[in-house]
C-alpha cells in the first residue's frame, strides 16, 4: 500500500513534458573573448528541448530555473569588482513569449552569477 501512494505520488508531483519554458533561441558564445572565435548554437525547449546545441536538455532546465538571470543587471547594483575571464555571450530569440537579446560576461560579480546561473546554456568551451 505504500509503494503505491509513492507512485502516486510521483505521477502527480513529476514534471511535465510542458513544464519546458517557451523558447526558440540562438546562443553565441565567444570563449576566448569577442576578437576570438565563437560558437553559435540553436535551442527550442518547447514541447521537448532541441536544437543545434551541446546540451539543450540542459539548457532549457537552466532557463526554467533562473528566467531572471536573462535580463540585465540593475543599473546602481553594487556588484564586486572580480574578473573571471574574457567569456562573452549572447542570447537572442523568444522566451516564454517575448524577444530576448540578452548579453553575458564575465567582468564582476554579478555578471558572473547570472552567466554561472545558466551556465548550461552558456557552455565556457
Amino acid at each position: 500500500m505504500r509503494a503505491l501512494a509513492v507512485l502516486v505520488a510521483a505521477l502527480v508531483f513529476a514534471p511535465a513534458a510542458s513544464a519546458w519554458p517557451s523558447a526558440t533561441l540562438k546562443v553565441t558564445v565567444w570563449p576566448k573573448g569577442k576578437s576570438r572565435a565563437s560558437h553559435t548554437w540553436t535551442l527550442r525547449c518547447d514541447p521537448q528541448p532541441r536544437g543545434t546545441h551541446p546540451n539543450p536538455s540542459g539548457a532549457c532546465f537552466a532557463l526554467a530555473r533562473h528566467p531572471r538571470a536573462l535580463k540585465p543587471v540593475r543599473k546602481n547594483v553594487g556588484c564586486t569588482q572580480q574578473w573571471d575571464g574574457a567569456e562573452v555571450a549572447l542570447v537572442r530569440g523568444t522566451f516564454r513569449g517575448k524577444r530576448i537579446h540578452a548579453r553575458f560576461n564575465r567582468t564582476n560579480g554579478c555578471e558572473i552569477g547570472r552567466w554561472n546561473a545558466l551556465s548550461a546554456l552558456l557552455p565556457r568551451d
